[in-house]
């Protein structure tokens, strides 16, 4: 007696929806990274600011504003800079640059043919870095 074979379908379902799976995993990784890439230009955003501190001696108004809205159009929202060194410090004094806001991202989630959907995300984000006065 011979015994019936699995169909076609069968041994095939298995795989392709491993590989559906696979591929949503993929793709999720991928907009992680982009979470990582904006994390990294806010972080260039303010080392090019501390650098700039680090020849004044302090951040001042004009300059404040300037890194308030650069780090908008990198998409960080409430933007808190208190903490910062605004008043003039002398040689070799140190300074300090905080920066504080919220980075909203629009995170999409997608297994093909099994999970999609977008997920606002907010994600607190804290700079601090330390130099010294060198003007």
């Amino acid at each position: 007696m011979r015994k019936k074979d699995a169909g076609f379908a069968e041994k095939l379902l298995p795989v392709l929806l491993s590989t559906g799976m696979v591929f949503g995993l993929v793709l999720l990784s991928g907009r992680f990274m982009e979470v990582f890439r904006t994390r990294e230009e806010l972080n260039q955003i303010a080392r090019a600011y501390m650098l700039e501190m680090e020849t004044m001696g302090c951040l001042k108004s004009t300059a404040m504003e300037a890194l308030r809205a650069d780090l908008e159009q990198e998409g960080l929202a409430n933007v808190n800079l208190t903490g910062t060194t605004t008043s003039p410090a002398g040689y070799g004094e140190q300074i300090e640059l905080v920066i504080e806001g919220d980075l909203s991202v629009d995170l999409h989630v997608a297994i093909p043919f099994l999970y999609e959907t977008v997920q606002d995300w907010e994600i607190p984000i804290k700079i601090n870095l330390y130099s010294t006065a060198k003007h």
